[in-house]
């Protein structure tokens, strides 16, 4: 169900399986503006324009006449580029050991200021980089782990920060129905992973 006291405009609703829907542009917006996780906005957005389904336009066009905020968010610099939008989502590096600083630079590359993360907490090890957690995640699954133990997290690399919000987060069957890890026992097993793989790097 989406709510919201702004007006729609013509070609921001459209009709599926005799329903009204809105565009995926237009929802991006009023989530962001509505206070959505940053995280889940950028990821959100990179996969919208991965599939074709809306572009940089599109997006642009939707969040005209929103608060600064809100157009900051979903015009930062690289997280749509034309290479994104072919598939290329930047580099991800499995890291089982201390990761290089060079690794580090490269995982950060997609969006400058931080990582996405999955991590393993029974495996120890996580994948880090790209523009969505569940690229991530899917490389640990190839890897052998599984998905009950792996969580979405992001690093910030300069001021050596760590946040618990991913879409991939969202499991009730595990008692954890929101996008942040509820768990205090699992937030501890992920900082730890990621402290001791990317600390100081």
């Amino acid at each position: 169900m989406h709510t919201t006291s702004r007006p729609f405009d013509a070609g921001e609703v459209a009709q599926r399986f005799g329903v009204k829907v809105t565009s995926p542009a237009r929802l991006i917006a009023d989530a962001a503006e509505a206070g959505t996780y940053p995280s889940a906005i950028r990821e959100v957005i990179g996969r919208a324009l991965q599939q074709g389904r809306q572009t940089e336009r599109d997006l642009r066009q939707a969040v005209q006449g929103r608060p600064k905020r809100v157009r900051d968010l979903v015009a930062l610099p690289r997280v749509y580029s034309p290479a994104d939008k072919r598939g290329e989502t930047g580099v991800i590096h499995l890291i089982r050991s201390l990761a290089s600083r060079q690794q580090v630079v490269e995982m950060q590359d997609a969006l400058e200021t931080y990582i996405k993360l999955a991590v393993d907490v029974r495996r120890e090890i996580l994948a880090g980089g790209g523009i969505m957690h569940a690229d991530c995640e899917a490389i640990l699954l190839q890897d052998g782990s599984q998905q009950d133990d792996v969580w979405g997290a992001d690093w910030d690399p300069g001021a050596q920060v760590l946040a618990f919000g991913a879409l991939i987060n969202i499991r009730p069957r595990q008692d954890n129905p929101s996008m942040e890890i509820l768990a205090s026992d699992i937030r501890d097993a992920v900082s730890r992973v990621v402290r001791k793989l990317l600390a100081g790097t």
